[in-house]
């Protein structure tokens, strides 16, 4: 079968999964679990034991210390705790569940061409990660190299061609290539964007609540994804038990079984 250039077109071709429906039927039990617990956390509180000021009998504000006070103001000024802020559960977007392997590779090789580390007549053919498996059987008839009107070959179009690719698969932004053998190819992998305001408070698996008042208030959270752990969701930041914020900063909304 003649071979199609790379390109914007082939982005559409072997479209991945954004719902958890498609993911290994364990590790979606462990996600849905983990996705209830985000549901049901608690975000916006203030932070704890944080005192307001409270306006004297006068209703006039208080004046800070040896700063003396307006005249028929109070001398005393009342203290009390913050109150807790209106209930606001975090929010997440799926980006992506199941992708399959011929969409992991033309992910991987289009980013290796965009940041110059492999020359387009250089890449491989396609080959399923595994042979055994019919949604991998397909052929990925894609042509990396680009040509000039004079039949040489043209590196700046080849690379181009790549970029419209890295662009349509929204992975500019990635510090390191989408895995050839990813673990969303084994629906064992699952990207999504948490974000809440304020500080929060959420169960982990064992029935304790975990509150989350410092850090990044999004996925990114040490401690977020070490609740995530507890659920059998590992950010790739957690690998082994050992938290890497470098590495969580490599690709940011992906969590699968074993951080990987």
């Amino acid at each position: 079968m003649p071979l199609s250039p790379s390109g914007r077109d082939w982005v559409n071709q072997f479209p991945g999964r954004t719902t958890i429906d498609y993911l290994e039927p364990g590790f979606q039990q462990n996600v849905r679990r983990f996705l209830d617990a985000i549901a049901s956390a608690r975000s916006g509180l203030p932070n704890e034991n944080a005192p307001v000021m409270i306006a004297n009998a006068n209703g006039r504000p208080p004046v800070p210390n040896g700063m003396g006070r307006a005249p028929g103001q109070a001398a005393r000024v009342a203290v009390a705790p913050r109150p807790r802020v209106a209930n606001a559960h975090p929010r997440v977007r799926i980006n992506t569940t199941f992708r399959p392997a011929q969409r992991a590779y033309m992910m991987h090789y289009s980013w290796l061409i965009n940041r110059n580390q492999i020359d387009p007549r250089n890449v491989p053919r396609y080959q399923p990660p595994d042979a055994q498996r019919e949604d991998q059987k397909a052929s990925v008839d894609i042509d990396w190299v680009h040509l000039d009107p004079k039949g040489k070959y043209d590196p700046a179009a080849s690379k181009q061609a790549a970029l419209e690719m890295v662009n349509g698969f929204s992975i500019a932004g990635l510090g390191v290539a989408p895995a050839l053998s990813s673990r969303h190819v084994f629906k064992r992998a699952i990207d999504m964007t948490i974000s809440w305001n304020a500080n929060m408070e959420i169960v982990d698996a064992d029935g304790q609540t975990v509150r989350i008042d410092t850090g990044a208030r999004d996925g990114t959270n040490r401690r977020l994804i070490s609740v995530g752990a507890t659920y059998g969701v590992y950010h790739l930041g957690l690998v082994n038990g050992v938290f890497n914020q470098q590495t969580v900063n490599r690709d940011r909304p992906h969590w699968s079984d074993d951080g990987r």
